[in-house]
């Protein structure tokens, strides 16, 4: 997660900027019926499992990056589909 600037949001709550590093147990992730849902938004949800899957967004435009940095065939050849975000007003 990145502000407009290409920043990563400084004083994020808890600390977390990103999902899925070394720093995040994959345990502390929320699954509902086999699926992930991440939560990007400036305010934090107040369901617990929304908030597990919480990823802090600076208040106003934002820069979504996923890196795969040991990617598979599927990434390298573009066949891949990434999930859509959906805004939810």
């Amino acid at each position: 997660m990145y502000d407009k600037d290409a920043f990563m949001l400084a004083g994020a709550p808890g600390g977390r900027v990103n999902l899925g590093t070394v720093d995040l147990d994959a345990g502390d992730l929320v699954f509902r019926d086999g699926t992930l849902t991440l939560h990007l938004s400036h305010e934090e949800p107040s369901d617990p499992a929304a908030r597990a899957n919480w990823l802090p967004a600076p208040d106003g435009e934002f820069c979504l990056i996923i890196r795969a940095y040991v990617p598979d065939r599927t990434i390298l050849d573009d066949s891949y589909q990434f999930p859509d975000v959906i805004r939810k007003q």
